[in-house]
């Protein structure tokens, strides 16, 4: 095993906090972490031979910009809208090479589902996703070795060494992390119990993928700063919330990907690299999706009901509020 497949891959935090310390403290503690995961990720995400480290690269990266975005008042508004607008461009950047690693991964898996006396009749959108994602790895690289993200790691380091020593001079920078955590954790809480209760009598998509976003800011919450509680009742919290998130996640994943294919298709047809039998086995898998997401959305309803039922209800206040 070389030195990048030892590294450990997880994204999971594993700072340990006490409730009483400053929120500055804390919280510059948690986003120096989620930094020095970041830079830990690099050499694989270079290497390419294990499409987790751009996944890990990627969650810790949205989870930072949460953890600044919900934990109001703790951060200088004027020095953090730079390192905001940072991570966003991580996000932009990452976006396309993570859905073309995803789907590649699934690709035998789809092949399976639609090949016909041993024919497949996909290696032609294989062929034009691979060569998308070496298009893509060449911009990611170019961007991992650009000035500007060598110099917002510096930056951002430097801000919160400075942070996790000094207090800014806001209205939550010494307040225990406790109190400014568990408003932030009830108010999604909250935010995500009302939307899932209007959505139950009949929803749009766009409902599902605002829901599922909320969801994981509350998630992001939840397992940053699990050190802070009594560790049954947050492992509870997380649980519940893992289940409506894998529901949210496959519908949103059928939906995407339905749209990827239209493109994808369409994208051939230009190219003039596909055959009639390719364009029917895309459609084919159009279908599939299609037929995906009606099942996880037959499902959403009960998921949620099975999340927002009055003994978790009475469990996020009991911790939270």
């Amino acid at each position: 095993m070389n030195s990048v497949q030892a590294v450990n891959k997880s994204p999971n935090i594993n700072v340990e906090l006490d409730g009483d310390m400053p929120s500055h403290y804390a919280l510059s503690a948690i986003l120096l972490q989620n930094l020095n995961m970041l830079e830990r990720c690099e050499p694989g995400i270079i290497e390419d031979n294990d499409i987790e480290f751009l996944h890990t690269f990627r969650v810790v990266g949205r989870r930072s910009r949460c953890l600044i975005n919900q934990l109001k008042k703790i951060y200088s508004v004027s020095r953090i809208t730079r390192f905001k607008k940072a991570f966003a461009w991580l996000s932009d950047f990452t976006s396309l090479h993570r859905d073309l690693d995803v789907f590649l991964a699934d690709f035998s898996g789809y092949e399976n589902r639609i090949a016909h006396n041993g024919i497949n009749d996909l290696e032609p959108l294989r062929f034009y996703l691979e060569s998308q994602r070496l298009q893509e790895h060449h911009f990611l690289l170019n961007a991992l070795s650009s000035k500007r993200y060598a110099s917002f790691k510096q930056s951002w380091r430097e801000y919160l060494l400075q942070t996790e020593i000094q207090a800014p001079r806001t209205l939550n920078s010494q307040v225990p992390i406790n109190q400014v955590v568990n408003k932030a954790i009830w108010r999604n809480y909250r935010k995500i119990i009302k939307q899932g209760k209007q959505m139950v009598s009949g929803y749009e998509y766009d409902a599902i993928h605002t829901l599922r976003k909320d969801a994981k800011k509350l998630r992001y919450l939840l397992e940053s700063f699990k050190s802070i509680y009594a560790i049954d009742e947050i492992n509870r919290t997380i649980k519940v919330l893992k289940r409506l998130q894998n529901n949210l996640g496959e519908i949103v994943d059928m939906h995407t990907q339905k749209f990827m294919l239209e493109q994808w298709k369409q994208d051939l047809l230009e190219e003039n690299s596909s055959t009639a039998e390719t364009q029917l086995a895309i459609n084919q898998l159009v279908l599939l999706c299609n037929e995906g997401e009606r099942v996880a959305n037959r499902k959403f309803i009960k998921c949620f009901k099975q999340f927002s039922v009055k003994s978790n209800q009475k469990l996020f206040q009991h911790v939270f509020h």
